[in-house]
């Protein structure tokens, strides 16, 4: 009795391990692209403090400098808790400022850095 050979053997293992190669490379670039996002949004929160860190010593300067005293009262103010901190300069004199008048403010918390400049 002659056995017919069957050639075709083993080949759909083959195909559903060059699937399953191609899904696990797109679930991998998948992953890969999604935690970059994560990680971006997670430091948009500490971005946000630090700009609103740094408009609060703008503001708080602003406030300090009424009209009656057209000019600075204080070159440089700082302040710090754990994890914010505020560097407020201001400047009335050509070499750090282009007008008579500007605030610079830096409003810093975790990792994240903003800077506020304010001309009068």
């Amino acid at each position: 009795m002659i056995r017919k050979i069957n050639q075709q053997s083993g080949v759909s293992l083959y195909f559903i391990i060059i699937v399953m190669a191609i899904l696990l490379a797109m679930a991998l670039g998948i992953n890969n692209f999604l935690i970059g996002r994560i990680k971006m949004i997670e430091g948009i929160e500490d971005s946000l403090s630090a700009f609103y860190a740094a408009d609060t010593g703008a503001e708080w300067m602003l406030y300090n400098t009424t009209s009656t005293r057209p000019y600075c009262q204080f070159d440089e103010l700082s302040t710090s808790t754990a994890n914010k901190s505020i560097v407020v300069s201001c400047a009335s004199t050509p070499p750090a400022c282009l007008d008579d008048f500007c605030i610079t403010s830096i409003g810093k918390f975790n990792t994240a850095s903003r800077a506020i400049r304010v001309e009068k």
